[in-house]
């Protein structure tokens, strides 16, 4: 069995590794979402085999990380989601608000600054804390 710290910083390192992916490409990504909710079936196949690979990433590490004993025993679904979204929804708002929208200069210019790198790491810290033993 692996140490705790070292489950945990393998999952840390699995979703870095997503979350490197998802932060400049997540336009990209937005418009994949948009496009598999308006049913475009090239979409789904496309997400069925993304999800086999990336999502089945974070499940392994987040199964190995509850084995070890360094996070919660919970649904790694709803785990995985948590932790995706803690990190990410900031990242979506950034992509999602029209440029054009009176107030979103402001907000725009707040999202981004947490939007880079160092803050959404600090985000994926804190959202590792919240399911750590």
């Amino acid at each position: 069995m692996r140490a705790p710290g070292g489950a945990t910083e393998e999952l840390r390192s699995v979703l870095e590794k997503v979350l490197g992916f998802f932060r400049p490409n997540a336009a990209v990504v937005i418009q994949l979402l948009l496009d598999a909710s308006a049913g475009e079936q090239v979409v789904h196949g496309f997400l069925r085999n993304m999800q086999a690979g990336h999502i089945n990433t974070i499940r392994r590490a987040l199964l190995r990380a509850q084995e070890a004993g360094s996070i919660v025993s919970a649904p790694v679904e709803q785990q995985m989601f948590y932790l995706l979204g803690a990190v990410n929804m900031p990242v979506l708002f950034y992509h999602l608000l029209p440029e054009d929208l009176p107030t979103s200069e402001t907000v725009l210019d707040a999202l981004g600054d947490i939007v880079n790198e160092e803050k959404t790491l600090q985000r994926l810290d804190w959202a590792l804390k919240g399911i750590s033993l």
